[in-house]
């Protein structure tokens, strides 16, 4: 066996995980977050919250992540539903004081979001018992007042919070910032202190940062995260090599199920390695083999190739991968170590059966925890110090049990009432 750090899941909004399969082809080609997710976000109750983060929560147990940093509403509710699955994590509740659901939820104000994060922060049976710690969650630069920017960054810095935010995520929220302000959106941040701010920064999505935008980040507080699967459905993957040249780190997160389908964030390391190289199917190389053949073409295909496996290359190695699922997040919170086997950090292990099937014959132990399927060798899982399931029959034991089968049905019933408050109901 291999006892190996629990992964860590970077980016997640778990209740969302409701929404599996509910967005069509259609709704993809737009704006999905404000088209359709606004739009199912606005019906929801506390209740129905703690009920699919739970899930949620299940589902990235069974696939080994032992931490989420997870961004929503209803904060409290978030709370419980870790505490009720045993999950650690980050929780930042989302702030919106412009645009988006956070404005007319019921005890999902700024101000209250706000208050809820400090409760959490300062909440020190949560961190102890539970491993839960707070985050900022600024919802995105269009969505977030100048004003609450400020106020953010410095209560981060003063407090030691970290910050977790969308940035650069849409079109449209690029246009809007032109619009308002004149600038890009990390080019707001700076002019609002958020960037020079003493404290952490994850920056996720990015697709529309540019170059000069990634040189007004720090190496020493701001992070990509990073979700390729994701991405892939409701836009693109930025251009995390530029990222990693810069000296940013990555931090690979998967999103919601919705935009995703899994929670599985280990699937993502095989993704964001070899996704770089999807760039040969819009090249003019490619474009002009396929138009006129010839091996002449089709050597210049396999040079374009190889150029941009060479500019993703550092990304390809295990070490790196699994840097990007361990430590890269681990050192996110102060408070919170995760993802290394050392004194000092939170008790999130994997045992992991080195003579399972998907990983036969394991040459590389790291290779495979970095590209192979794990999730089905898992054999015991602990988290914050505290067994999840039993030992040698983990995913059987977990799905088996009481409350397992106790929180599924809760969450069945919300998600057909919800269905029906949202318009989406189906006879």
């Amino acid at each position: 066996c291999m006892v190996v750090p629990a992964f860590v899941n970077s980016h997640t909004h778990l209740s969302m995980a409701c929404l599996r399969g509910a967005a069509s082809k259609t709704d993809f080609e737009g704006n999905v977050v404000e088209d359709m997710f606004f739009r199912f976000e606005g019906n929801l109750q506390p209740e129905d919250v703690r009920a699919f983060v739970r899930m949620g929560c299940w589902e990235a147990l069974l696939h080994g992540v032992g931490c989420c940093f997870d961004h929503y509403y209803f904060a409290s509710s978030l709370v419980e539903a870790f505490k009720d699955t045993g999950m650690s994590g980050v929780i930042a509740p989302t702030l919106q004081d412009l645009e988006g659901p956070g404005l007319t939820l019921p005890g999902c104000g700024y101000e209250e979001a706000f208050s809820a994060t400090l409760d959490i922060h300062r909440n020190e049976k949560l961190r102890s018992d539970y491993g839960i710690v707070a985050g900022f969650g600024p919802h995105a630069t269009d969505t977030v007042s100048s004003d609450l920017w400020q106020k953010i960054a410095a209560t981060a810095a003063l407090e030691g919070i970290p910050i977790h935010a969308h940035v650069g995520q849409s079109l449209e929220e690029l246009e809007r910032c032109e619009e308002r302000h004149g600038m890009t959106p990390v080019e707001f941040l700076r002019k609002n202190q958020v960037l020079e701010s003493d404290t952490n920064m994850l920056l996720v999505h990015s697709m529309y940062v540019s170059q000069s935008d990634i040189h007004l980040l720090s190496p020493d507080r701001h992070s990509l995260g990073l979700c390729p699967s994701s991405a892939i459905q409701f836009g693109f993957p930025c251009d995390y090599p530029a990222w990693q040249k810069a000296g940013l780190k990555i931090c690979l997160g998967s999103d919601a199920a919705c935009s995703n389908d899994s929670m599985n964030v280990q699937q993502e390391m095989r993704s964001l390695a070899g996704g770089a190289v999807f760039g040969v199917n819009s090249s003019p190389e490619l474009r002009r083999f396929t138009e006129k053949g010839s091996a002449k073409n089709a050597r210049l295909v396999q040079q374009k190739r190889n150029e941009i496996l060479k500019h993703s290359s550092t990304l390809n190695d295990p070490f790196a991968l699994l840097e990007t699922v361990w430590t890269n997040p681990g050192g996110f919170a102060s408070k919170l170590p995760v993802g290394k086997i050392e004194k000092g950090y939170l008790a999130n292990l994997l045992i992991v059966d080195s003579n399972h099937a998907c990983l036969w014959p394991n040459l590389d132990p790291f290779r495979s925890l970095a590209y192979a399927d794990v999730a089905h060798a898992i054999e015991g899982m602990c988290v914050a110090g505290k067994w999840v399931g039993e030992r040698g029959d983990f995913t059987r034991s977990v799905l088996g049990s009481d409350l397992y089968k106790e929180h599924l049905a809760e969450a069945n019933s919300r998600i057909t009432k919800l269905m029906k408050r949202a318009g989406y109901a189906t006879d």
